[in-house]
């Protein structure tokens, strides 16, 4: 019997294999109940001798151990994984400026050029570079957006704007999120 069979058996997800440069690393992924979420473990490699019954699985044993995972483990390792994308989408939503999508409507607010006050859905959006003559370092980073007004296509920079509905898409994100 192998020794993740003896430790681990009815807890193994997975297993990988990591090739370095000269050695082979045995991975498997098994669910730790301790921490209540899954857990990599090596147990073997090529980098060192390895006991007996310690070598890398066979692929018709790694299909038995894994079979021998009852399915409330996989149960709770689908929470866990839908529990991380959860809270990974929350954190990309809480950093990333909505305004930075195509279709977002958004509200003009400051600068010279378009009217404050105006609004739009933003259609194409790029980065420009902006020099100052003579000084390397007032050179300025800003993004340029064309938004549809209903009757024209005024180019504004997003900095100058504030949301006022995500995109289609990203509403449909923190909607989901929500429920």
């Amino acid at each position: 019997m192998h020794y993740i069979e003896q430790v681990w058996g009815g807890l193994v997800l997975g297993e990988r294999e990591e090739n370095r440069c000269h050695d082979s690393y045995f991975h498997v992924l098994a669910w730790d109940g301790e921490i209540g979420a899954p857990r990599e473990i090596m147990y073997a490699s090529t980098a060192f001798g390895n006991a007996d019954n310690c070598g890398p699985l066979q692929p018709d044993t790694i299909a038995r151990i894994v079979a021998l995972t009852p399915a409330h483990i996989w149960d709770l390792y689908a929470k866990h994984q839908q529990r991380a994308y959860a809270a990974a989408q929350v954190l990309l939503l809480g950093t990333y400026d909505c305004r930075q999508d195509i279709g977002a409507t958004v509200k003009v607010t400051r600068g010279r050029k378009v009217p404050k006050g105006t609004i739009g859905r933003i259609m194409t959006i790029r980065r420009e570079t902006v020099h100052r003559a003579y000084s390397e370092w007032a050179t300025k980073r800003r993004d340029m957006a064309m938004i549809h007004t209903g009757h024209d296509y005024p180019i504004v920079d997003l900095a100058n704007c504030d949301l006022i509905a995500p995109s289609a898409h990203r509403a449909q994100l923190l909607f989901d999120l929500a429920n």
